[in-house]
């Protein structure tokens, strides 16, 4: 689970500076497309952090109540990305 958080947490921070250095130079289109995989990494990475925050091995319980809460979050957020349709301009 160590190695699973360690991956998560360098796609999480390398998505997040690329997501922030093309909000910089406003590059609507490429956000659209990396909005998803920066939503899912978070949630992989602080979900992976509340099991384990506290330094003792989490209950198959917490995983399953945490893992489950987590993937609805990422359903509605799937949910919300396309079924809104959202028009991109790009500044010719």
């Amino acid at each position: 689970m160590d190695a699973l958080r360690r991956a998560s947490a360098i796609l999480f921070f390398t998505l997040g500076s690329i997501m922030l250095t093309l909000l910089i130079f406003r590059q609507a289109a490429l956000i659209a497309i990396l909005d998803l995989p920066m939503i899912f990494f978070s949630l992989v990475y602080g979900g992976l952090a509340l099991l384990t925050g506290g330094g003792k091995k989490p209950s198959t319980i917490a995983i399953s109540i945490v893992g489950l809460f987590l993937l609805v979050l990422f359903v509605l957020f799937l949910w919300l990305n396309f079924s809104f349709p959202h028009q991109v301009t790009v500044p010719v």
